[in-house]
């Protein structure tokens, strides 16, 4: 399924994609592929096309393919694990007062997309406000 698709240059588009794979045939239900698991098929080292004149085979990457239909590069979108994101929130950053850090995590005005981060100095602040 195609998430969404962003321009980057003139020549070129990034294409975020998922797989999903069906669970039972009965019923409509389908578990999200990880990315990784995605990542490493479409970088297998051998996939056998077959020809349709003469039962020619020739050997060619699934990555191959891609670059002829004009991939330049892939990689997998990752995101943190339900228990490691409860244990990155549960144990604040060393050097960092637990009691604000349980404040930050107070104030998260979205326990959802968003996460605490620590900051330090204004050379951190100056380039998340204006990066």
């Amino acid at each position: 399924m195609v998430d969404q698709i962003k321009p980057m240059d003139t020549d070129k588009t990034e294409l975020v994609f998922y797989v999903k794979q069906r669970i039972s045939q009965m019923n409509e239900q389908f578990n999200r592929v990880p990315s990784l698991q995605v990542f490493n098929h479409l970088n297998k080292q051998e996939n056998q096309t077959g020809a349709f004149m003469g039962g020619l085979t020739t050997k060619q990457t699934i990555k191959q393919q891609l670059e002829q239909l004009g991939v330049t590069n892939m990689f997998p979108l990752v995101g943190l694990s339900d228990e490691e994101i409860k244990n990155y929130l549960e144990n604040p950053p060393v050097g960092l007062n637990p009691i604000l850090w349980e404040q930050a995590n107070k104030n998260n005005p979205n326990h959802k997309k968003l996460m605490p981060v620590q900051i330090n100095g204004f050379q951190d602040r100056f380039f998340n406000y204006f990066f």
